[in-house]
């Protein structure tokens, strides 16, 4: 992994856009750089835009975060305002957006650029925050000559935290293992050196690739509980799941076998409960439908019946509809006389009307007339009026213009001398508030001069104060140390003591655990698996047994059943043929009656001619002795005999209905007769396909014995299922006693298995209480040599912090206080604080006097030059209000004049006005003459209209006369005899005609058909009746046999149930028994398998994978070690790093002082660094070897580093870049920005604004 490039705009003191790129020279071509500027200027803001462009967050943030917390907030814009550890608190103040960039190469090989930006809302600096913004894309390899960077190539995502997580997965780091290892910050140099042991493997897992062994703590420790429960649940399922014993399993096989019989003798007896109740039940239904038959007979000759008086009524629509035409004749006439009255009436009234319209407009032209007459004399009388306002209106239009342009002249000029004024007046405060402030300033610095020491060289005077400090800090902490060692001495040798007791108690509950499983092992006889595979063996012969003789009794049940529904099959085949005679009698007596009516209907046709009217008026015309026209005889025999033909063909009409009826009845039976036959044959192919399971189920059975039963094939039938029977029971008894005798066995095994485990804690708690001794005893020997050697460095601190503190003492006396070295011991930081603030002050107020003094002097030429113009310009001021004020004053002297004339109205409108008031006249006259002259002609018209229609009425009268005379002969004659006795009742008739006609006839002969329907079916329910009570099946009520149906149906249903519960109970038993072993099986198996993981949950394994991560991490801590040691070996020959054995915690090897042991908490500031530095560059090495990473920045430090040790410290940054690897270095050291000759300089500007630059 490697940093290409680092872009940014408007972060903390970065204004603007700034861009530095390693890709191009001078950075390309070298190795080591420095960022070098003055404090504050923001060259940690540099890293801090890589790290936002890369994970959104920064060291800087992170302290904040883990010092404040994230309640802790700080005013934003206007209300707003921001969490301290947010990263928009990089955004600089007064700007509306801010951005960073980093263009990187991935392990992959691949280029990307990381974007990280933020707003505020609208794009004003007054805005609200708006959340942070991510992007990732792959770049181009070159760069674009146009914008000096490399092009996008391909955006991958734009959402933050895909964003986050695709970078995490390119680099191989997180934020925190980023801090480690590439980016050593500001205030975390020392991190990885004092960091917990579980912060050391996380980064060292990340950086080699070994989670592996994390994962394999997790499963571990999960697969030792799931083993544990599955373990716990088999035997608890064991526990609940115990067969019945032989004697209970004995009782109820013999209850399950009479349940059986009792349910077939209960299906028996309904089976014959169940047909006579059927028969009753059909008895029932035809005696109901003959009932109901019978009732709508009657129903619909009582409707035939109360149809009377709708036959009449169809009588009188027949008659009404022949006078329908004069009806129609009458109406039309009376509706014209009606019409012509009603006209001749609004004919009238619109002649009166139109009168008096006429006198109206007559009298309106007249007044029309005259004030058309007045209007003329009013505009020849305002003439001269007129022609006088018109010229004092030219004369105003003159004047007005000039008054506006002399009164826009003159505010013109009294606005640019009111602006001068107030920009003289202006400037003289300002020039007089800078002499103020100048005074201020001088009399603040004078009374401060004590501070200008202090102020004039504070790096070097921060420099030693920090170092004092940190050298305090180290004094605190390793007295902390010692005082937390030595409290803890008495709590450790009194845990030994206990220890040692526990030993000496878990010895002796060791070996009686062992002597009582010794004894419990010779009480134990047989082999719980030899006992289990004997009653395996039995079972199975049991089973085969129960099998056999369940396979017997089907077998006989089925043949059984077989021959019961053979006989069956032969009655149902008896009645089929009884149908199937009855359905040929039908048919052929069909057939007969069929023919016969044939027969009887060319009779009746031949009839029906000599008897239709064209033959009898033929007859009537013949003439005696004179030929036929039809077959020329002479004689003429049945020219008088019409009455003997009718009575013929009434008996032949007679004779075909019989006919119809009998084929009817016929057709009937043979319906009935065909649904017997299909009912029968139905129910014979239902047995048949019973007989045919049957046989099948047979036939099955009967090679299952065969197969399942061979050791009783020689048995006669008559004996074979009490022998059967007899070989279960022995079976059972014997599986009885093996039972007994395993559960003593299984017994004294559970025992020894409790024993041994036992024996196993016991034996594992006094390896642990050994182990225990051994760690304490160490710990108790580390803990009083690391006393030793802290007192020792305590006294070194000492006596340095002595001597820095020398060097503030005579510079801080003066410029803080003579007790400053009390202060700085009670509350260091808000010493340097004070003495901070101090400086700030100092050198703010005297920046600020140089400003002040410089501005004033430059606004005083500008004050003289704005008083002289001031006084111009109130001249032309005076001279423009003059001028305004005469002009003013002529145009109102003409503006009175022109108001007393027309009564101030405009020439223009009093012309419009009269004009208008004589054209309307005009027009209004002539609109009153044509007024006039069109009521006159129709007035004329409508006189000439009555008199026509006057006509008209006199003619129409008559004719309505006549056509009433021919509608009441009409009624005289065919309507007063079927009850029409007037006009209403015929009009009423003839606009029903056409609703109720077509209906009454429909309505009346359906009537007359549904009696002929009813009549039939009546017929046809009797003769059904009649034969189904020759088919009574067995004597008695129907009462009785529904009792004795209900009391079989209950004795059914219980022996059912009780055969269904005792064969539940017996699979439930069956079920257990196989459960039972097989969860023995089960559970032996799993004792295994949960010992075998709980034996390496203990070595390995942790819920969170700490303990087998931190086992194996400790092999990479040494091996980062030897890394360490080999930059240690050019740093500092005096030191060496080990690892404590057990753990992961870091200790140093003091080889001047013959390999004597310290802790990492006792070195000094620079000791420290040097150790961190070599640990940072092992981290690297380390990294390479899973993941390359070719850049390193370290962000302070070296200032800590006397020179002799800054010069070892340069030869080690030298090796690296010899190495190939980029590193930047962050520092204010003189000796170190003037030996490195690459330089990205940050130099603070005016308004805490900072520029980057390179300096090659």
């Amino acid at each position: 992994m490697r940093i290409l490039a680092i872009r940014g705009k408007n972060l903390a003191s970065l204004a603007g856009e700034f861009a530095i790129d390693f890709t191009s020279e001078p950075l390309m071509s070298t190795g080591l750089f420095a960022i070098s500027g003055p404090t504050g200027a923001g060259k940690s803001t540099l890293l801090d835009a890589m790290c936002l462009a890369l994970f959104n967050n920064t060291p800087r943030l992170k302290q904040a975060q883990q010092l404040a917390g994230r309640s802790s907030v700080l005013k934003d814009v206007g209300e707003e305002t921001i969490s301290q550890h947010q990263s928009g608190n990089l955004l600089r103040r007064h700007c509306s957006e801010a951005w960073a960039e980093v263009d990187f190469l991935a392990n992959d090989q691949q280029r990307y650029r990381a974007h990280w930006g933020i707003t505020r809302a609208r794009g004003r600096i007054t805005g609200r925050l708006q959340n942070a913004q991510m992007s990732l894309a792959i770049i181009e390899e070159i760069n674009n000559p146009d914008t000096g960077k490399p092009d996008t190539r391909q955006i991958l995502t734009t959402q933050l935290s895909d964003t986050l997580q695709t970078i995490e997965k390119l680099l191989g780091l997180t934020f925190e293992q980023f801090t480690r290892s590439v980016l050593l910050a500001q205030n975390e140099f020392s991190a990885f050196l004092k960091a917990k042991d579980d912060d050391r493997a996380n980064l060292l897992e990340a950086l080699t690739g070994t989670e592996i062994y994390s994962r394999i703590s997790v499963l571990a420790f999960q697969r030792n509980k799931e083993e544990a429960d599955r373990l716990e649940k088999l035997q608890l399922q064991l526990t609940l799941g115990q067969p019945m014993s032989v004697e209970d399993r004995a009782l109820l096989d013999q209850q399950h076998a009479n349940a059986k019989d009792s349910l077939t003798q209960h299906q028996q007896a309904q089976a014959q409960a169940d047909l006579v109740v059927q028969w009753f039940s059909n008895l029932n239904k035809l005696e109901t439908e003959r009932q109901q038959i019978q009732h709508q007979l009657s129903a619909a000759q009582q409707q035939q019946a109360n149809a009377v008086s709708r036959r009449a009524r169809l009588e009188q629509l027949c008659l009404a509809t022949q006078a329908q035409h004069l009806l129609n004749l009458h109406d039309v006439l009376a509706q014209q006389v009606q019409t012509n009255s009603r006209d001749c009436e609004q004919v009238t009234q619109m002649l009166h009307a139109q009168q008096e319209a006429l006198f109206a407009a007559q009298a309106s032209e007249d007044a029309a007339r005259l004030s058309q007459e007045q209007a003329q004399r009013i505009e020849t009388k305002l003439q001269p009026d007129l022609q006088a306002a018109r010229a004092l209106d030219q004369q105003i239009e003159h004047t007005e213009p000039l008054v506006a342009k002399a009164r826009q002249l003159a505010a013109e000029i009294r606005l640019a001398w009111t602006s001068s004024s107030d920009a003289k007046n202006r400037l003289a405060n300002e020039v007089e508030t800078l002499q103020a402030r100048s005074n201020e300033l001088h009399a603040w610095l004078a009374a401060h001069q004590h501070w200008s020491e202090l102020a004039n060289d504070w790096p070097r005077w921060q420099a030693v104060l920090q170092e004092a400090t940190q050298t305090r800090q180290e004094q605190t902490q390793l007295q902390i140390a010692i005082t937390s060692d030595q409290q803890t001495l008495p709590e450790i040798q009194k845990q030994l003591t206990t220890v040692i007791e526990q030993v000496a108690v878990h010895q002796t509950l060791r070996q009686q655990h062992e002597t009582s499983l010794q004894q419990l092992r010779q009480m134990q006889t047989g082999n719980p698996s030899d006992l289990l595979q004997q009653q395996a063996n039995l079972q199975q012969q049991l089973e085969s047994a129960s099998q056999a003789l369940s396979i017997w009794n089907s077998w006989r049940t089925d043949q059984a059943e077989y021959l019961r529904v053979q006989q069956q099959m032969c009655d149902v085949q008896s009645l089929i043929n009884v149908y199937n005679k009855d359905a040929e009698s039908l048919e052929q007596q069909v057939t007969e009656q069929e023919q016969r009516y044939q027969a009887d209907a060319r009779i009746l046709d031949q009839t029906r001619l000599a008897c239709s009217v064209n033959v009898t008026q033929l007859r009537s015309e013949l003439q005696s002795d004179c030929p036929c026209p039809v077959c020329g005889s002479t004689n003429h025999p049945y020219r008088d005999e019409s009455t003997g033909l009718e009575r013929v063909l009434t008996l032949a009409e007679a004779q075909l209905q019989v006919h119809t009826d009998s084929i009817k009845v016929l057709q009937a039976k043979q319906r009935e007769a065909a649904g017997n036959l299909a009912r029968s044959q139905q129910q014979a192919d239902q047995l048949s396909q019973t007989a045919t399971t049957l046989s099948i189920r047979i036939q099955s059975h009967e090679q299952e014995w065969l197969r399942a039963a061979e050791a009783w094939h020689a048995i006669p039938e008559s004996s074979c299922a009490a022998a059967i029977q007899n070989t279960i029971d022995l079976l059972q008894q014997d599986c009885s006693r093996l039972q007994e005798q395993l559960n003593e066995t299984l017994r004294l095994q559970n025992q020894i298995d409790k024993l041994q485990q036992e024996a196993d804690k016991a034996r594992q708690a006094y390896d642990l209480a050994t182990q225990s001794q051994q760690q304490l005893q160490q710990t108790l020997d580390n803990r009083l040599q690391s006393i030793a050697h802290q007192n020792e460095l305590l006294l070194r601190l000492e006596t340095q912090c002595k001597k820095l503190l020398n060097q503030l003492d005579e510079c801080f006396t003066t410029a803080i206080a003579p007790d400053w070295q009390t202060r700085w011991l009670t509350a260091p930081a808000d010493l340097l604080t004070t003495a901070e603030e101090y400086v700030t002050h100092f050198q703010q107020h005297l920046k600020e006097l140089g400003e002040k003094e410089q501005l004033r002097q430059g606004k005083l030429p500008e004050l003289s030059a704005l008083q002289a113009t001031v006084q111009s310009q109130l001249i032309q001021v005076q001279s423009s209000q003059q001028e305004h004020e005469k002009l003013q004053s002529v145009l109102a002297q003409l503006q009175k004049e022109r108001a007393t004339l027309l009564n101030g109205d405009a020439v223009d409108t009093v012309t419009a006005r009269l004009s208008q008031e004589t054209l309307r006249t005009m027009h209004a006259y002539q609109q009153a003459q044509r007024l006039s002259q069109t009521l006159r002609e129709e007035v004329n018209g409508l006189n000439s209209k009555l008199h026509t229609l006057q006509e008209q009425a006199g003619k129409l009268q008559n004719q309505l006369l006549d056509a009433y005379g021919k509608l009441a002969a009409w009624l005289n004659q065919h309507g007063q005899p079927a009850g029409i006795a007037d006009v209403a009742t015929l009009q009423d008739l003839v606009a029903s005609k056409d609703m109720e006609l077509t209906a009454l006839q429909t309505e009346l002969e359906a009537i007359d058909q549904a009696v002929r329907d009813q009549q039939t079916l009546f017929d046809n329910v009797q003769k059904r009746h009649a034969e189904h009570l020759q088919l009574q099946p067995a004597s008695g009520s129907q009462q009785a046999w529904e009792q004795q149906q209900e009391q079989t149906r209950i004795a059914c249903e219980a022996a059912h149930a009780q055969l269904a519960r005792f064969e539940q109970l017996r699979e439930a038993d069956d079920r257990k028994k196989l459960e039972a072993a097989a969860m023995q099986d089960a559970i032996d198996q799993q004792i295994s398998e949960s010992e075998r993981w709980r034996q390496l949950n203990e070595l390995i394994g942790s819920s969170d994978g700490r303990k087998f991560r931190n086992l194996a991490q400790q092999l990479t801590m040494d091996i980062l070690l030897a890394h360490a040691n080999q930059h240690m070996t050019i740093l500092n020959r005096r030191y060496r790093l080990e690892r404590i054995p057990n753990n992961l915690s870091l200790q140093v090897i003091d080889q001047d002082m013959g390999d004597e042991n310290r802790t990492v908490f006792s070195l000094s500031g620079g000791e420290s660094f040097l150790v961190s530095l070599a640990l940072a560059l092992g981290l690297a090495s380390l990294a390479a070897e899973r993941m390359e990473v070719e850049s390193l920045f370290i962000d302070e430090g070296f200032g800590s580093l006397d020179a002799d040790t800054l010069q070892v410290a340069m030869s080690a940054l030298d090796a690296l870049q010899a190495q190939g690897r980029k590193v930047g270095v962050i520092t204010h050291v003189q000796e170190m920005t003037e030996r490195i000759e690459v330089q990205i300089r940050v130099e603070r500007g005016p308004h805490g604004a900072s520029a980057v630059s390179i300096i090659p």
